[in-house]
């Protein structure tokens, strides 16, 4: 995976994902929203504008999103995104 911002597309799929509640998510939205959220953080942890300790939390997180997002695909049995 690339570490890059996400594209117009994503970024709009990402808000309206957002407007879901979590227990109202289907298992393949859960995916690609926490895989979303997962990109998100990792683009802002390459942000010079940002300290290194708020450039270190957002990788951490960034990373275990990516995770998370990796473990509802296999337990779903989901295609990649």
């Amino acid at each position: 995976m690339s570490i890059k911002n996400l594209t117009k597309e994503q970024e709009a799929r990402f808000d309206k994902l957002n407007l879901i509640h979590p227990k109202k998510m289907k298992s393949h939205e859960k995916y690609e929203f926490n895989l979303l959220l997962g990109k998100k953080y990792l683009y802002l942890s390459t942000r010079a504008k940002y300290t290194q300790n708020q450039k270190k939390f957002y990788k951490e997180q960034g990373k275990y999103f990516v995770n998370y997002a990796e473990n509802i695909r296999k337990r779903h049995n989901l295609e990649v995104i």
